[in-house]
């Protein structure tokens, strides 16, 4: 009987000392989970009725292209069910690509919509979907349709791949509602002379298709083809900034045209420099 009682005794301390280290192995890696960032797992906010309301028009897959994200508080899953925060969905991205272009459709508001599929450039799964307002591309080249309609409207003034990197650089990083305040501006500085060394004579700017009356007026008439795209620009600088030589002739130019669909559409970045 009391060897007995002794083996029940010894199977009891057993078993405690088992359920003991379980516990502890299961709260240490509770902690370690806790602590660590897993960012496979963001807070999500589900919408069935959000999914519900759009219909799919088509999808394209479109050349990867570097892109920033501005001004979005979210992006969201394929089939929009999902949204997340984009500050803390794009935290761990050194670099953001858009590899395709969807068009949805809106049961609701009987719109159409358009959205890029992003990934981090690693490969070309999409990690999330983003509405095309919020979308502004890095790399614009000065040979596009858009930035030879500006450009032609400063006869003798040339083309530069240097000022054009400043053009998309300055169209990321001040349409970028987190890069505000003065220590942004000499950020800017610093990575525009060190794209092209002959900054001292730099002058940019961005002319705003909403800035007061008469420029929300022409903005209208561009969007009714009432004028063309050239001659909008042409009426936009002169009406903003003054005689399209007010910098004088023969410089490098290099122009950044927000397009149709993005919240910046009407608006465009002229950087000219003086030194030839």
């Amino acid at each position: 009987m009391n060897k007995n009682k002794s083996i029940a005794i010894s199977i009891t301390v057993l078993l405690i000392s088992i359920l003991f280290l379980f516990a502890t192995n299961n709260a240490q890696a509770a902690e370690v989970v806790h602590k660590a960032p897993i960012k496979s797992n963001l807070p999500t906010y589900k919408s069935l009725y959000r999914k519900n309301n759009y219909r799919h028009i088509w999808t394209k897959h479109i050349n990867k292209a570097s892109v920033d994200i501005v001004g979005s508080p979210f992006l969201y899953s394929k089939n929009l069910y999902n949204s997340y925060k984009s500050s803390q969905a794009l935290e761990n991205y050194v670099d953001v690509y858009v590899v395709s272009k969807e068009k949805l459709y809106n049961k609701k508001n009987h719109k159409y919509y358009v959205f890029y599929g992003i990934n981090d450039g690693t490969s070309h799964d999409i990690k999330y979907w983003v509405r095309d307002k919020w979308v502004v591309f890095l790399n614009q080249s000065n040979k596009s349709y858009y930035n030879e309609k500006v450009i032609s409207i400063f006869n003798g003034y040339s083309t530069d791949n240097n000022i054009q990197s400043i053009a998309n650089l300055y169209a990321s990083y001040f349409d970028n509602p987190v890069n505000k305040g003065y220590q942004y501006l000499i950020d800017f500085d610093d990575q525009a002379s060190n794209i092209d060394h002959n900054t001292k004579n730099l002058h940019r700017f961005e002319l705003k298709h909403d800035k007061d009356n008469y420029s929300n007026e022409i903005f209208k008439q561009l969007n009714s083809n009432k004028i063309s795209f050239k001659n909008y620009v042409y009426k936009l600088y002169r009406h903003q900034i003054g005689n399209i030589y007010k910098f004088g002739k023969h410089k490098r130019i290099g122009v950044y045209v927000y397009q149709k669909g993005n919240k910046y559409y009407g608006n465009v970045i002229i950087v000219i420099n003086d030194n030839k």
